[in-house]
This record gives structure tokens, sequence and C-alpha cells, in this order.
């Protein structure tokens, strides 16, 4: 298994796209009242990551464990997913800049607004704009990023 951590606007969006969105909101309703779920109404089904040093990132067919601020005293399980792909990704994230350039396994992913757009609301955000900002805050000064999209499917 392989256990990612994500900040608290991705909680929703997670459990969209795992369809347990009720369980989730049950759950915070009960355990963390103070929890505002929030983000976006798209399913996420994919992360983007860094290179990671020794034991790599997930595999097709590896079972993965999703949680929100996991290393933090308030963390918690969102919930299992199965990863079906992972393939490098490249990005030039520059804020400002309206169009950036998204490389998947060698391919543009994004070409005009609504592809673009559509990229962005598929990770869990928004807008591109919001994406570019959390990105300016998460990593400043960082523009060119090289590294993988793992995409997971629900358990059923």
């Amino acid at each position: 298994m392989t256990a990612y951590s994500y900040q608290p606007m991705f909680v929703k969006p997670i459990a969209i796209g795992l369809g347990i969105l009720e369980g989730v909101a049950e759950w915070l309703r009960d355990m963390r009242p103070e929890f505002r779920l929030e983000g976006s109404d798209e399913p996420k089904r994919q992360t983007i990551r860094a290179p990671r040093g020794g034991y790599g990132h997930a595999k097709p067919g590896d079972v993965l464990q999703l949680y929100c601020q996991q290393r933090l005293p308030k963390g918690f399980k969102i919930g299992n997913a199965r990863c079906v792909d992972v393939k490098p990704i490249a990005m030039r994230v520059v804020p400002m800049k309206r169009y950036p350039s998204i490389a998947i396994d060698g391919v543009f992913a994004a070409e005009g607004e609504e592809q673009i757009e559509r990229f962005a609301r598929a990770d869990g955000f928004s807008s591109w704009s919001a994406m570019q900002a959390f990105w300016a805050r998460h990593h400043p000064g960082v523009t060119d990023f090289e590294g993988w999209i793992i995409y997971w499917e629900p358990i059923t």
C-alpha cells in the first residue's frame, strides 16, 4: 500500500471521486464538527507528485490510502483507492500566465483554455487560476516541474 496525504481543500473532491462523500461528511460531522467540507464539486481521481527517493510511487494495481494531513494530530484517512495508471508529467506553472505547458507521458495534455480548465478541475481545483495560486503558495519559486501523475479509481 502507498499513502498520499492531501490538504483539507481536497477532501470533498476526493470523497466525490471515491463515491463516499455522504459517509465522509457524516463522519466529519460526528468526529470533527469544526472541519469545513469545502472545495470543488468535481471528482478528483488523480494526484501530481514529485519523484520519491527509495521506494517510489504507487504502481497500477496497488491500493492507495488517501489521507487528509496524515502526519498532523487531527489528520484522518479519507479512504482507499486502486492505482490504475502512473505517467510522467512535466508542467510549467507560471503565476499570472494564463496558459501553461503540461505534458503527460511526453504528449501535451492541454491545448487551450477549455482543456487546461478541465485538467485543473480533474486535479481538485475550481479553476486553473486556483491551481496556479495553490502552486505558488506551496511551491514558491518553482515554475518548471517534472514528476508523476497517479490515476486511481474507487475500490468496488
